[in-house]
């Protein structure tokens, strides 16, 4: 298991770090800090952006979103017609599942966010 201990003693050089495991985007509330937990050890290391879920996603549906997001950043980093943001990409995606009868309903994409720097 990773800790953010060790994740914040780490020199990462990635745009984006994604973590797609169950309430990643949590973490405990320290006066004057804010939230502080992995995504915030991540910050630390060097990564500007996180993408990180909120509550507990069935597993299907986050491997269908993540990759609807990976394929979205794929075909922007090939062919970047337009300035598209990460949360940009987010969100396609998240539209991705919206059109798909099974998976249209938030429970299934809804929980995962952009932390950090979107653009």
């Amino acid at each position: 298991m990773l800790e953010a201990w060790e994740v914040m003693r780490m020199q990462l050089r990635a745009e984006i770090a994604i973590l797609s495991a169950c309430q990643t985007a949590q973490g405990r509330i320290d006066a004057g800090e804010g939230v502080i937990g992995i995504s915030w050890a991540f910050f630390i290391a060097g990564v500007p952006t996180v993408l990180a879920s909120q509550w507990k996603v069935d597993s299907q549906s986050t491997r269908d979103l993540m990759i609807a997001f990976h394929r979205q950043l794929a075909n922007h980093q090939l062919h970047p017609v337009r300035e598209a943001s990460k949360a940009d990409l987010l969100r396609f995606a998240q539209l991705e599942m919206i059109q798909n009868r099974h998976l249209h309903h938030p429970y299934h994409w809804a929980g995962f966010i952009i932390v950090g720097d979107g653009t």
